[in-house]
């Protein structure tokens, strides 16, 4: 997938491999939540802003069951919030993302979602 090689490109996957100590929550977007996003939108970003778009779609430390989450805030990897809510059909959402699928790893859970995960605006 299209997140799996920015994992790999950014080196974040490197630091989250199987066998490691701690727990992540990991949502990955589908290609086609890539294909939605404004042409240019990866290609233009800097190595820095690669990183973080992949850490904000990483949990350290914890292993979340989404479903558990009605509404609230929790820290991304990036140092960014990331939000959870349920949509009005009782829908686990993170951000404006759909989570699609969950998937149990050794170290984690990983969630396929339906958008990438935008950081916020860094403010001066």
């Amino acid at each position: 997938t299209q997140f799996a090689s920015l994992l790999r490109s950014s080196g974040v996957g490197a630091a989250i491999k199987t066998g490691a100590s701690n727990h992540y929550t990991i949502f990955v977007p589908t290609n086609a939540a890539f294909s939605q996003l404004p042409r240019g939108t990866i290609s233009t970003m800097t190595g820095a802003q690669l990183k973080r778009l992949v850490q904000y779609h990483i949990v350290a430390n914890r292993a979340i069951d989404v479903s558990a989450e009605s509404t609230g805030t929790i820290e991304a990897l990036s140092g960014d919030p990331l939000n959870f809510s349920l949509s009005a059909s009782k829908i686990p959402m993170v951000g404006s993302a759909i989570v699609a699928g969950e998937y149990q790893g050794t170290n984690g859970i990983v969630y396929l979602i339906s958008g990438v995960l935008l950081p916020p605006q860094k403010t001066r």
